[in-house]
């Protein structure tokens, strides 16, 4: 499985922070992308605390390893990034970067091959999109979360798909019919082309007042 992928951020006060990691084993390919929005005055600091440490957190991994024996991989993954994620919460709110239940929304995904394991809380959504056969489709892929607000979960990709990790806003703003229609799967088959549609979608939604349109849009392909 090959993915290909595109971003955009824009920097402002309180913008959402963003982090897109890519590493290549031989044939194989891993991808970790995320999206880290705090709340309050020093939301854009929280946000990127939490996206700066789950950088780290990756780069001191043994990635080689995980290529191995993925299916275990993907478990060990998801329970080493709970355990992240509520030690991250801790230091943030130590620090005064974030008061008590005031969690940092988070939209994240590690794919590894055509394995993924996907995260959500708050305000941050992923949505698998599909417009093979001239058939559009979008759906948000995470449920409910569980105790705390952090849902994770894993399942398995099909080739020619688009992922698209963004907060709430982006949807809310542009809906369903225009992320079909502005990300163009079908013909937005370079990293060039998706960076370009992607781009012109937030800046949409930025025209009608919308500050915080940052998003990754992820695309899975055979070759």
């Amino acid at each position: 499985m090959k993915f290909l992928s595109a971003s955009y951020f824009r920097r402002g006060k309180n913008s959402t922070s963003l982090l897109l990691q890519q590493y290549r084993y031989k044939q194989a390919q891993m991808i970790f992308a995320c999206l880290c929005a705090g709340k309050g005055e020093d939301g854009d600091r929280a946000g990127g605390y939490m996206a700066e440490q789950l950088l780290q957190w990756f780069r001191g991994m043994h990635v080689k390893k995980l290529f191995k024996n993925q299916d275990k991989s993907m478990i060990r993954l998801t329970a080493d990034l709970y355990g992240v994620i509520r030690r991250l919460d801790r230091e943030l709110e130590d620090s005064g970067m974030a008061q008590r239940d005031e969690e940092t929304s988070i939209a994240g995904m590690i794919c590894l091959e055509d394995r993924y394991m996907a995260l959500h809380r708050g305000e941050g959504c992923i949505w698998l999109i599909n417009t093979a056969f001239g058939r559009g489709h979008i759906q948000n892929i995470i449920g409910k979360p569980e105790e705390g607000g952090l849902c994770i979960e894993q399942g398995m990709l099909q080739p020619g798909i688009g992922l698209l990790l963004a907060m709430k806003v982006f949807y809310a703003c542009i809906g369903n019919n225009r992320i079909m229609e502005g990300l163009a799967l079908d013909e937005a088959v370079t990293e060039e082309q998706m960076d370009r549609h992607l781009r012109e979608l937030a800046k949409e939604g930025e025209r009608q007042g919308n500050a915080d349109m940052s998003a990754i849009l992820l695309r899975t392909c055979l070759h």
